[in-house]
This record gives C-alpha cells, sequence and structure tokens, in this order.
C-alpha cells in the first residue's frame, strides 16, 4: 500500500502480473471456516510478497490474520505457474493485510501476502521472473530511490 507521502515503501519494487495461483491453507488443524484450498489470481508481486485477488472468501478470512506478525496461526501454500516451460513456482506465506475491493463489480477480495521461508531455488526462479518482466526504471525513478528509504 502507498503512504500519504505517495512514496511507496517496500523494500522490492512490485511487478504488476495476472497469473493463476493455487492457494492452499495451512491451519495446524485449526477451524478457518474457509475452504481448504481455492483458485486465486495473482495481481503483482515481488522478492517479498504478492497480492491476491479471489471472489470466494467468506467472514472468515479475517482469521488469516490471527497471530503475531511472524507467528500467524495460520499460514498459505502457493503455487503459481510463472512460465509454462519452468516447474510451478512454490512458496509459503502469511497474510499481512486483507482488504475488499468495492470499485470492483463482485466483491473482490484483496490479500496481501509476504513470503516466509523461501527456498534458494524458489527464489532464484521468482527473481529470473521479476527481471525478465520488469520495465526499466526512468532516470528521476532511479535518482528518487537514492532519497527513499527501501
Amino acid at each position: 500500500m502507498g503512504s500519504p507521502t505517495g512514496l511507496d515503501k517496500r523494500r522490492f519494487r512490485r511487478l504488476d502480473v495476472a497469473r493463476d495461483v493455487t492457494v492452499r491453507i495451512e491451519s495446524n488443524g485449526k477451524k478457518t471456516g474457509l475452504p481448504e484450498s481455492l483458485q486465486a489470481s495473482c495481481r503483482n508481486l515481488s522478492l517479498d510478497g504478492l497480492c491476491l485477488e479471489t471472489s470466494r472468501l467468506a467472514h472468515g478470512a479475517v482469521k488469516l490474520l490471527s497471530g503475531r506478525r511472524g507467528e500467524r496461526d495460520y499460514r498459505l501454500s502457493l503455487e503459481i505457474l510463472l512460465n509454462p516451460q519452468d516447474p510451478p513456482f512454490q512458496a509459503r506465506g502469511e497474510v499481512c493485510w486483507y482488504n475488499v475491493d468495492h470499485s470492483a463489480t463482485d466483491f473482490i477480495y484483496q490479500i496481501g501476502v509476504e513470503f516466509v521461508d523461501l527456498a534458494p531455488q524458489s527464489r532464484t526462479m521468482l527473481k529470473r521472473f521479476i527481471r525478465k518482466y520488469c520495465r526499466p526504471r526512468s532516470p528521476l525513478q532511479i535518482i528518487k530511490s537514492f532519497f527513499v528509504r527501501s
């Protein structure tokens, strides 16, 4: 999410990309009231995480935020086919934020996920994908990055 100053303070740039994501909820035996797995769409991703969109969440989705950051009660197992010629990108993550996009014609839930315990081969695959599809930054963006804490 952007800051009040309009400057993005994320550690890594986000790549706007549309990919299907298979999401499984890891609950350690706790009941969430949510489906065990669901299909979602990736709205954007970075080396730190991604934004998911889905219309298949219920009121129980706020439970995905239970627990302290880094120690959430529920984690998500994610699988994304980034490139058809590569094996699926697999990651685990924790929900950082949750929002409803009221501008959508149907209710679209947006879920911010931060990767946890990302395997080295997954990080390499993600870096390669982002590098391939990220637009080069303009000189103004490069200069601005020196003044914005990342």
